[in-house]
């Protein structure tokens, strides 16, 4: 799917599952945009493993943003570089989809990330997640 906005588009199969399509124009572009990012603690700044080797990276730069013209109309598409893989990347975008999913079915990041830090805090006494009640099955996860 081309476009200037990631697209999540839920499927029904009829067979009960809800497969999402996802466009990936603007999930490479954001995160390219991301790498760019030079300060830390800074919003959108990229964090990875200290052990990430470079061809990891090689990987996540493996496409490149490629405008052409036909009639005079302007094209941008993500075109793999030639030589370079890009699962790395492809993996990137996929997590990136799957969380803005789980923003759009609800998900609070800030709450859910105090929820993750109070791992250890006795039950009862972690975050309460705003703008809702959950069940107890829910504040079992």
């Amino acid at each position: 799917m081309q476009g200037d906005r990631l697209e999540l588009e839920m499927v029904g199969w009829g067979r009960g599952e809800r497969p999402w399509m996802v466009g990936t124009d603007s999930p490479k572009a954001t995160i390219m945009g991301r790498l760019r990012k030079a300060q830390l603690r800074t919003s959108g700044f990229s964090h990875f493993p200290a052990d990430r080797q470079q061809p990891y990276f090689e990987q996540l730069l493996g496409e490149a943003l490629v405008t052409t013209y036909s009639k005079g109309q302007a094209t941008r598409e993500w075109r793999p570089k030639e030589a370079v893989r890009h699962e790395a990347l492809d993996a990137r975008v996929y997590a990136f989809g799957a969380l803005r999913a789980l923003v759009w079915m609800g998900m609070v990041l800030e709450a859910e990330a105090d929820r993750v830090a109070a791992v250890g805090a006795p039950p009862g006494e972690g975050p309460v997640t705003p703008g809702g009640s959950h069940s107890r099955w829910m504040a079992d996860r």
